[in-house]
């Protein structure tokens, strides 16, 4: 039991996150969630990753998921369905073990993306990845002491 809490804790208390997907241009779902990270008054580390941009909303930008620096705790990837796989494997291969997928498009979508979802799944297993989604609006803890909005919701519950 107290490995779980701590791998819960992991999760909803990250030090540093990855967006992965970042961008500046309004309406962006990966641009919604790096502003929420700040406007919530995150006091973690952000990396935004994305190759098209040296710089997103002030921070400067990674421009891939191999040249994070060691350590980041969770990636929150918010990019086209066909991207996903590999940066899962990207993900797992820098050390990266949580992971909320904002990324619609798998087993709701049909029989395509079904098939992408069943090898997300086992990606996720033979990896031993911690993972929240495919498809889902993001992860919010809203505890006085972490402040964490990773979500593309405009608003952060009451601590």
């Amino acid at each position: 039991m107290a490995r779980d809490v701590q791998r819960l804790t992991r999760l909803l208390e990250p030090r540093s996150v990855a967006v992965v997907g970042a961008s500046a241009r309004e309406g962006s779902v990966a641009g919604s969630i790096l502003r929420n990270l700040i406007d919530c008054g995150y006091q973690g580390t952000l990396h935004p990753v994305n190759p098209k941009y040296d710089e997103v909303l002030g921070l400067s930008c990674i421009p891939s998921i191999d040249a994070l620096p060691a350590g980041i705790d969770l990636a929150i990837l918010a990019i086209h369905r066909d991207l996903v796989l590999k940066a899962v494997e990207d993900c797992a291969r820098a050390g990266i073990v949580d992971l909320v997928i904002i990324t619609a498009g798998f087993k709701e979508s049909g029989a395509e993306g079904e098939r992408l979802e069943d090898e997300l799944r086992r990606l996720i297993e033979r990896h031993g990845l911690r993972v929240v989604g495919p498809n889902c609006m993001g992860l919010i803890n809203s505890s006085p002491r972490m402040r964490l909005n990773a979500s593309f919701s405009r608003w952060l519950p009451p601590p």
